[in-house]
């Protein structure tokens, strides 16, 4: 860091330090306009690269519809390639992403199904116990590796006695012994097909050629300007065995893997034992580091590319057990990385640790998923800070989406881009980005304390089937206790961050790799005078010999928790000096408290907030963060449900719930805070760089003894850098806002303006830009001959425009019987949305672009019980013409009752369809079920015509062994077009007449998770004329099942291939289970069972009846009746009604005209009167009230109380006023805002607001006499999307919106002043 580059970084910050956003390339058929497009609005956004990635690159994947075109296919190269040429010409660079982890795009399936040999392998153990002859046999498919027999039981403990073990010859199918007459355990263990060999270089080699090879063939010119890097997620598991492995390990460790020492790897707690782990986990390591992570990063060096990743967790979070299982040796692997990181759940203390010593150039925050689309930018830049203190130097925002299908697309939201109001606010933030990434990259992090991640200690307790001993337990909670918890949900300070004390977090490789010298152990440019080893059991030689190194030559090494009792692999010299310096008290034993309370004392930089300091030569660059127990986003979030492990996973359902009942809680900065910085005396004068006005002033400082101390005021946001031994003097500090000078009023002059843009179909129905609306209004029913006025005050129950109860369910109960005693509840939901707030999205993070087709959800139901809906619909004679058939799809056993009569059975699967005879008028329907699952029953019924087009295929479930599902089928003619898509649950082969055609499953992260893979196959050129066999052999029974649905076109005409009952190889029965919503695996669209659900996605009603439902014919004869707020300025009105309507606007009736009203000026409270026998509550209306709006008036507040509660966009508050004040330095205070402000005064932009104390110094263009004040206040998507979606992206208190105040003008101490509002304002 020289003076000038931080200085030109503080000033004029380089863009490529800014948010890099994850560029979701789904949810809509890719068109490069629109790429085009949205690339100018990133970059005018003050946005300078991004990710691309693909959500569902080759099929259906969590919900959403394959990508189109399919990622790499060769029209997705061209439109990649187009994109890149016009980034080259605006200045914008890409990154992409490499679809190895996180995916759907199946590479390294399709890489084992032409090649198996690059199949992975598990280690695992089978066992037997008894006296006499013992035999254990390999499951289907595993390879026998060795075996052993135990006199002692060891099935607790994993590993007998020792000299209890007995080595065992194994055959071809297992291993046989003879025990005696005592009992003894025979073990055999096998190795089982699974995943990806990344331990195989020539597997990993064609890996890279699969994916990196091919963005060097299509888009190397691009390498360096524009393609400047990859982004890697979530990596899968590395394999625990390999088809080398055995060798590898005789060969590097220098004794075999025989039957008794594999015993070692489940369990054992001698020196022995946890040798032959350590030596286990360094041999997997090595293997996969050499086949796989080496040649990525000689790939990304050789081009001149970062690569980034986010790997799974809980190795993101540094979890020493949870990394080391996955990973073996996660620091080794990550030090691969030019940019290694983690998402906002993860830790940033190891991965800038792993850059700053390995040669890395940035550190990688993916953030923040899942956050919610009410974020602002001002709680973005409090949840980023913390990260950016800790060493990222890298924001990566997830995410921006292509398309979000009128809102009805997301993953993980926010979407941070252009859509949201706050974008032209975005520059500002980007430039906040910048300034801070960029000066947290220069020079070196100044810190004197080091962690060591425990991975030798784990690695040597860890057993193979993921049980943590108690040694590794041990090292993982000192770890943990000293570097605390990072993450978003649940940030919880270490001890050393909680007593002020910064640290990196070191590695072995790292440590051995140092020198010491002047008392400190110097690694790469850093350099640390204590090292702590948490809790560790034992070291690494290497690493012992280092730590004792530092002991003895003036530094500190102090053992918290658990001292070690030896080295791995062996007591070697290091051991030996570590041992001797323990001995002599030059390595020292403490607490993670009393450690942390003896640094703080001795620490350089002592500060009452958070600090990171970054130095070149004599000068210093000190952050300061006013995130802590006073200021900022509450914390810790949660407890610690939110965490999970390699053998759980994330609860996303509990999680929405939660969060969409709690929220977060964020305290804002009043811009008085001063914190107290306390410094060598040494490090030179002061100066405060201000980064969120890019300015610098001198900081006085306090001299006392050899000690500075300096008091840091927070006066533009919860961030402050100081700066010591700057080379340039800095100015003096200029005044700071005190007295208040006066407060305008409450009511302001305010017109809404619309910030929506819907030209591609992103935020509404159609191309036209949705106006203001009104989607939530108060209901009650009542009688037609009511009026407003006699209306009760009690009773009113809030409603979602076209939402309202169309039947009542009951269960779960144990009989059906039992049914109609039970409690009837309404059945909520809108013939055209669906459930609202449907919970089906919580799983797949948000809503995929359609309306889910099961439109009913009883929840907390047992397999075994019962559930039932009880509804009705209503025919005209004119709907008789043609026979009908019910149509009802549901997870299990059915009981259909219809005017009092049961209709036969017809058929056993999810959906089943019959012929019913009815005549004209009203007609009672109960649909009961008899769950075949745990958790949440959905069903649907709908009446059509012709039963074809609604036949869906079935999930099939294998019932012999071999576990494998077929059908024979014929075709009348040679193909000219057929495309399958196939479902598998659980890893599968799948052959066409006997040729594999490709493998699903096994691939993926997140191995506990359950795995559904969904992908179309075009099978054009492999069919034949006449008879044909497709079968599908799994490799695991378990949960295994099937779902086909195709379209085969010949010459000789069409054949629609779908999973049926009717298939017989294999004997396969029906799973009625679905996974997610029935549509999302299917080929193309089946008419939705809601007749007016097809807006979104455009699929045509087909031959469902469009019948309105009603329990009872009576039930909808009443008056709905409706009352909300009109917002501001309002003029016009249209009222999208179900029957007549009347309407009052204050008490006074006004004629409703073709579904419009005129609206007269002021007015604020609307009642609607609806006659309808087609909708009770909300669906008594077809859509929201909506308006064309001029200029009202709004008072300080949230907009929901201003009519303004379904509206994201910008609102203009005006007041004009009289001034008669100082000419000396003035300030405009705005008190609190929910968003981002842009002020003008008397027609002067004056400024643009993001941060707490929303404040700006206006005297420049205040003058004496009237003064025009002009406040644009943008929100975000929140209130839009919250009542125009099923978004699970709104948390509670993201809705709130709008300029609070109070608005005041200040002054400095001695100022004195008058103001007046114009009199049209009083």
């Amino acid at each position: 860091m020289t003076h000038s580059a931080a200085e030109r970084a503080l000033t004029d910050p380089d863009p490529s330090y800014g948010p890099v956003p994850i560029w979701w390339w789904s949810g809509d058929r890719l068109d490069p306009d629109r790429l085009r497009w949205q690339l100018h609005q990133l970059y005018d956004g003050g946005v300078r690269a991004a990710v691309v990635l693909n959500l569902a690159p080759a099929g259906p994947l969590h919900g959403c519809l394959a990508d189109d075109p399919p990622f790499a296919s060769p029209a997705w190269w061209q439109i990649f390639t187009e994109v890149c040429a016009e980034a080259r010409r605006i200045g914008f660079r890409l990154w992409f992403y490499d679809q190895i982890g996180f995916s759907g795009a199946n590479l390294q399936a399709d890489l084992v199904s032409a090649e198996p040999a690059f199949a992975g392998w598990d280690l695992r153990r089978s066992s037997v116990t008894g006296p006499g002859a013992l035999r254990v046999t390999a499951p289907p498919g595993a390879v026998p590796v060795a075996a052993s027999l135990s006199t002692a039981d060891d099935t607790a403990t994993g590993a007998a006695a020792p000299g209890a073990v007995a080595e065992v010859a194994v055959d071809a199918s297992g291993a046989a012994a003879d025990a005696g007459p005592a009992a003894a355990t025979l073990t055999l263990y096998h190795a089982v097909r699974r995943g990806f060999d990344y331990c195989d270089p020539a597997a990993c080699a064609a890996l890279l050629e699969r994916v990196h090879g091919e963005f060097e063939r299509h888009a190397a010119d691009y390498f360096g300007d524009v393609l400047v890097g990859s982004f890697q997620d979530e990596l899968p598991a590395m394999p625990t065995w390999s088809g080398r492995f055995a060798a590898e390990f005789a060969r590097r460790r220098g004794y075999p893997l025989t039957g008794v020492r594999l015993a070692a790897l489940f369990g054992g707690t001698g020196q022995e034992h946890a040798r032959i782990r350590y030596d286990y986990q360094r041999t997997r390591a090595e293997l996969a580091d050499e086949a796989f992570f080496v040649p990525l990063q000689r790939w990304h060096q050789r081009h001149g590319l970062l690569c980034g990743y986010d790997q799974q967790h809980p190795a993101r979070a540094g979890e020493p057990i949870g990394s080391t299982e996955l990973y073996a040796d996660y620091p080794r692997i990550g030090a691969r990385y030019g940019a290694p990181g983690s998402d906002h759940w993860g830790d940033p203390k190891l991965h800038s640790g792993l850059s700053h010593l390995h040669g890395g150039s940035r550190t990688w925050l993916e953030g923040f998923h899942s956050s919610g689309w009410g974020g602002t930018l001002e709680e973005t830049f409090d949840w980023l800070l913390p990260w950016l203190r800790a060493g990222v130097t890298l924001y990566d925002p997830h995410a921006v989406y292509y398309a979000t299908r009128a809102g009805w697309w997301e993953w993980a939201p926010p979407s941070t881009c252009w859509r949201q109001p706050y974008w032209p606010q975005y520059p500002a933030f980007a430039r906040l980005v910048s300034r801070l990434c960029e000066l947290l990259s220069l020079g070196t992090h100044e810190c004197d304390v080091a962690v060591l991640h425990p991975t030798a200690t784990v690695q040597a307790a860890l057993t193979l089937d993921g049980r943590a001993l108690p040694a590794a337990r041990a090292a993982q909670e000192s770890y943990l206790e000293l570097n605390g918890s990072a993450s978003w949900l649940r940030q919880v300070p270490g001890s050393l961050a909680a007593a002020g004390v910064d640290h990196e977090v070191v590695d072995d490789a790292a440590i051995a790799g140092g020198t010491v010298a002047g008392g400190a152990l110097r690694i790469a440019a850093e350099a640390y005078r204590t090292v702590l080893v948490p809790g560790c059991a034992w070291l690494t030689d290497d690493t012992a010999g280092r730590l004792a190194e530092l002991a003895t030559g003036g530094g500190r090494v102090a053992c918290v928790g658990a001292v070690p009792r030896g080295a791995l692999p062996g007591n070697g010299p290091g051991w030996v000096r570590f041992a001797a310096a323990l001995s002599a008290g030059a390595v020292e034993t403490s607490t993670a408290a009393e450690v942390a309370t003896l640094l703080a004392a001795e620490a350089a930089v002592r500060c009452d907030v958070p600090t990171v300091v970054r130095r070149a030569g004599e000068t210093r660059l000190v952050l300061l963060t006013a995130h802590d127990d006073r200021t900022g986003t509450a914390q810790p979030m949660h407890g610690d449900w939110v965490f999970f492990d390699a053998h759980s996973f994330f609860d996303f359902d509990r999680y929405t719930r939660t969060m969409r009942e709690r929220g977060y809680t964020f305290r804002p900065g009043d811009g008085e805070r001063v914190a107290t910085l306390s410094v060598p005396a040494g490090w030179g004068p002061a100066q405060l760089w201000d980064p969120v006005a890019g300015t610098r002033s001198a900081l006085d400082r306090t001299i006392t003894g050899d000690r500075a101390t300096a008091r840091v005021p927070f006066a533009s946001g919860p961030a402050a850098v100081v700066v010591f031994g700057a080379a340039t003097p800095a100015p003096p500090p200029g005044p700071r806002a005190g007295r208040v000078l006066a407060t305008l009023p409450d009511r302001w002059e305010a017109s809404v303006e619309p910030t929506l843009d819907n030209r591609w179909g992103d935020v509404g129905p159609g191309r036209v830009d949705p106006p203001v609306q009104t989607w939530r209004l108060a209901h009650r029913a009542a009688g037609p001959q009511v009026t407003p006025d006699a209306l009760p005050t009690h009773g009113w129950m809030e409603v979602v425009a076209t939402f309202g109860r169309y039947g009542s369910a009951a269960g779960p109960c144990d009989t059906a019987e039992e049914l109609a005693g039970a409690e009837w509840r309404p059945a909520v939901y809108s013939l055209s949305r669906g459930i609202p707030n449907d919970p089906r999205h919580h799983a797949t993070l948000g809503p995929k672009g359609y309306v889910p087709e099961e439109f009913v959800q009883l929840d907390a139901v047992r397999a075994g019980q019962w559930v039932a809906l009880r509804t009705g619909f209503r025919l005209g004679p004119d709907e008789l013409e043609a026979g009908l058939w019910l149509a009802v799809g549901a997870p299990g056993e059915r009981r259909i009752g219809l005017d009092g009569g049961v209709l036969p059975a017809a058929g056993d699967g999810y959906l089943t369809v019959q012929p019913i005879a009815v005549g004209a008028g009203h007609h009672e329907l109960t649909v009961a079920v008899r769950s075949d699952v745990d958790g949440a029953v959905r069903l649907w019924w709908a009446l059509t015509r012709d039963p074809d087009e609604l036949r869906r295929p079935e999930w099939l479930v294998p019932t012999r062994s071999p576990a494998r599902i077929g059908h024979r089928f014929t075709l009348p003619g040679r193909p000219r077009r057929a495309v399958l898509q196939i479902g598998t649950e659980g890893a599968a082969e799948i052959r066409l007449n006997g040729d594999r055609i490709g493998r699903h499953g096994g691939f993926d992260p997140y191995a506990q998770n359950r795995a559904v893979r969904v992908r179309p196959f075009d099978l054009t050129d492999r069919l034949l004329a006449g008879e044909n066999e497709l079968l599908v052999e799994f490799v695991d029974p378990a949960g295994a099942a099937l779902w086909v649905d195709g379209v085969i076109e010949t010459d000789a005409g069409r054949v629609d291939l779908v999973s049926a009952p009717d298939w017989t190889i294999g004997a396969p029965r029906v799973r009625r289970e679905q996974w997610l919503d029935p549509r999302t695996a299917c080929l193309w669209p089946r008419p939705h069972p809601l007749p007016d659900a097809g807006w979104l996605d455009g699929r045509p009603r087909g031959a469902v009846l469009p019948v309105t439902p009603a329990e009872s014919a009576a039930e909808a004869a009443g008056t709905q009746w409706l009352r909300w707020l009109l917002p501001p300025g309002a003029e016009r009105m249209t009222v999208p009604v179900r029957g007549s309507a009347r309407l009052w606007l204050d008490g006074t009736e006004w004629p409703v005209r073709a579904g419009a009203v005129d609206v007269p000026p002021h007015a604020r409270e609307a009642v609607l009167a609806v006659s309808t026998a087609d909708g009770v509550g909300g669906a008594a209306l077809t859509g929201p009230i909506g308006y064309r709006t001029g200029t009202g008036e709004i008072d300080l507040g949230d907009w929901a109380d201003a009519g303004l509660g379904s509206y994201s966009g910008a609102v203009r508050y005006g007041h004009t006023f009289t001034w008669s004040g100082p000419d000396g330095p003035t300030w405009l205070d705005l008190g609190e805002v929910r968003g981002t402000a842009e002020v003008r005064l008397n027609g002067a932009p004056v400024g643009e607001l993001l941060l707490s104390p929303y404040r700006l110094r206006v005297d420049r263009w205040l003058r004496a006499g009237e003064n025009r004040l002009e406040i644009v206040v943008r929100n975000t998507l929140a209130p839009y999307l919250a009542d125009t979606t099923p978004t699970a992206g709104v948390f509670a208190g993201q809705r709130r919106s709008g300029l609070f105040g109070p608005v005041r003008l200040l002054g400095t101490a001695a100022q004195s002043a008058t103001v007046a509002p114009k009199e049209d304002d009083r």
